[in-house]
């Protein structure tokens, strides 16, 4: 998918891939809008208390996607584990 593609461009394309793919709210989306905000929580520095543009918008997609709100990757990771198999058995909205 294009969309998806676009996340591995430069920081705008990053930034409007990730709105595109929040409003479809396809949840075959999840899993590489947060490897995105793995990467992007990962290039903060130990003091870094907000995340990048690209981080805030792979937020927002998430919590377009999935109508849920995490704090951090590994809520987020766990929140998908259990509930993965639901959301990819619903089709996008």
């Amino acid at each position: 998918d294009e969309l998806i593609a676009g996340l591995s461009e430069g920081q705008h394309v990053k930034r409007a891939a990730l709105a595109a793919l929040g409003r479809q709210r396809d949840p075959r989306a999840v899993e590489p809008v947060l490897a995105l905000l793995a990467q992007e929580t990962a290039k903060k520095g130990p003091d870094d208390a907000q995340l990048s543009g690209v981080g805030e918008a792979a937020t927002g997609a998430l919590q377009s996607i999935t109508g849920q709100y995490f704090g951090s990757v590994p809520e987020w990771r766990k929140w998908w584990r259990t509930n993965k198999e639901r959301l990819l058995a619903t089709p996008a909205k």
